[in-house]
């Protein structure tokens, strides 16, 4: 069986040597075995393989309906279960990928790619995509997808190490990138973007990430520089919402609606971005402009005395009705509150965030805005934006014990613990200890050396 393997790879060799640019006519047989194959490939994966086997032998004059045959006969390998054969195939499609570009290109149906990329990493050794530079990519995604196993700090160790074996590679750089922001350590994962788009200027996924992480710190300046540049923010959810959630901080009204009209339906509906679109004011109808001193007052009706030029007595002033008062920061601050306490879903979390940060920035010298923002962010582990609203409320000696404890998890989560310890033995007999809080005790006392 193996010989026969092999002069019949070697058959297909040959055959593609001699294949030209062009697609010769294609034996309508052959087309009925693909077709025949690719509907068994669910319910009897070994039979697929066989008849998509037949069909490639009868397609090789075609490349772009011989790659498609390939990518399915290798999925129904898969699903077979018979990685020798896999690995044999996908040595084929990378053969014909160097001649024809008939992967990388737009041949394939979406469907079949996705298939196929699921299936790869599976049979295929990481050394053999590593080398190959259409799937180094997906290597590199497999390999930070085990690290993500390890505990946090090794896990940074393993990829800060991968990043210094090769300094230009952008694909070990966004995997920093990447676990820094899971990590909520911001400003670690700016510095890693920076880097990768030092080094690959136009890679558009570090300069989307970069760009919504600055939405988020409320950079908008440096957030707009990005993300008017990410082709992919009206299809992301987040990307979306991080740059609508700018434009309205910033009451860039033109903008903030050219970006709601250019959302699909169901991603307007999802629940930060139709918050945010509830404050987008309707655009105003354009007035018609007149030029100054063009327009003429009216002449008298026939039979109308002239108007005199005395001028008329001047109407009684209407007094304007008065605007209810709004309001009150604390009433305000006490309905951000409920948004947190309230919430059970990340999104709403994050919108609860939105709100207290605005607050929080447009009142500095509020102690109770900047606790609050510091929470909200506390509780979707975005630790270094906790870390600078829990800095903002001032000295904390004395404070809320539960309050010293977000400060401290915030401070230890971002690296920096000594100062954690140090803000956690501040308030440690008076911290009611839960199994959670006596874990992060333990955890960040034995990292903030002695007391």
């Amino acid at each position: 069986m193996p010989g026969r393997s092999a002069r019949a790879l070697l058959c297909v060799a040959v055959l593609l040597a001699g294949a030209g640019g062009a697609a010769a006519a294609t034996d309508p047989f052959y087309e009925r075995l693909l077709e025949e194959g690719s509907r068994r490939l669910e319910a009897d994966p070994a039979g697929a393989a066989r008849l998509l086997r037949i069909a490639a032998f009868g397609l090789l004059e075609d490349p772009p309906r011989l790659a498609t045959a390939l990518v399915r006969l290798s999925i129904a390998q898969s699903r077979a279960r018979d990685g020798d054969s896999f690995r044999s195939t996908f040595e084929r499609l990378l053969e014909l990928e160097d001649r024809f570009g008939v992967l990388s290109g737009p041949g394939l149906s979406p469907a079949d790619r996705a298939a196929f990329e699921r299936a790869v990493p599976i049979h295929v050794p990481e050394e053999r995509l590593l080398a190959s530079p259409l799937f180094v990519d997906l290597a590199e995604r497999r390999i930070e997808l085990r690290l993500s196993q390890l505990p946090p700090r090794q896990q940074r160790r393993e990829l800060e190490a991968r990043a210094a074996e090769r300094p230009g590679d952008v694909g070990r750089l966004m995997a920093l990138a990447r676990f820094e922001t899971r990590q909520g350590r911001e400003g670690r994962a700016l510095e890693w973007l920076d880097r990768t788009l030092a080094t690959d200027p136009e890679h558009e996924p570090a300069r989307c990430l970069r760009g919504r992480l600055a939405a988020d710190r409320n950079d908008c300046q440096r957030a707009a520089a990005d993300l008017d540049r990410c082709s992919s923010v009206a299809d992301n959810p987040g990307l979306a919402a991080s740059s609508l959630r700018c434009l309205v901080r910033e009451k860039r009204w033109p903008e903030a609606s050219g970006l709601l009209g250019s959302l699909d339906p169901a991603l307007r509906a999802t629940p930060e971005i139709a918050r945010l679109a509830a404050r987008v004011p309707a655009p105003q109808p354009e007035q018609p402009f007149a030029a100054p001193g063009t327009e003429e007052a009216p002449g008298p009706s026939a039979g109308e005395p002239a108007a005199s030029h005395v001028s008329p007595e001047p109407a009684p002033a209407e007094t304007a009705p008065q605007a209810p008062p709004g309001p009150t920061l604390e009433e305000r601050l006490a309905v951000v509150r409920g948004q947190i306490e309230a919430a059970r879903s990340r999104d709403a979390l994050s919108a609860a965030l939105d709100d207290a940060t605005r607050l929080a920035d447009d009142n500095p010298d509020s102690r109770e805005a900047q606790i609050t923002a510091g929470e909200a962010a506390y509780r979707l582990s975005r630790w270094e934006t906790a870390v600078r609203y829990f800095d903002r409320a001032g000295p904390r000696s004395g404070d809320r014990p539960l309050v010293v404890f977000y400060y401290s998890v915030a401070l230890y989560e971002s690296g920096r613990t000594e100062e954690a310890a140090g803000a956690l033995r501040s308030v440690l007999p008076r911290l009611a200890r839960t199994d959670f809080v006596q874990a992060y005790v333990d955890r960040i006392l034995a990292s903030g050396g002695p007391s």
